[in-house]
């Protein structure tokens, strides 16, 4: 598959993807990811919340549903709705911006 990176704005109906086959994801939260932006290893330190999040990102679901499966299990003080929408589209646009993942808008056709 040829991945062509073209950021974009993400919305909650966008669904996100990992473009990257090479990642490391340590007891600890941590994940190593390819970056095919920079053709390198680029370490990015995510939390627990954020690898779980980068696992959610296979194609599958849109950012409105990795919002409310996060939803479900935050007990961080996000409350519901539009505050965990918001930072799953900010979570998700950084990872676009490092080029780890791109948005699926095949869906729009």
């Amino acid at each position: 598959m040829s991945i062509i990176f073209n950021p974009v704005k993400v919305s909650r109906f966008d669904i996100p993807v990992r473009c990257t086959d090479i990642w490391f994801t340590g007891d600890n939260g941590t994940t190593i990811v390819f970056s095919y932006v920079t053709y390198k290893l680029e370490r990015y330190d995510l939390n627990i919340v954020g690898t779980f999040m980068w696992h959610l990102c296979d194609g599958n679901h849109s950012i409105e549903d990795i919002a409310n499966i996060i939803g479900k299990l935050a007990q961080d003080g996000l409350n519901e709705g539009q505050e965990i929408i918001d930072y799953c589209i900010e979570f998700i646009q950084t990872l676009q911006d490092y080029g780890v993942i791109y948005i699926d808008n095949s869906h729009e056709l």
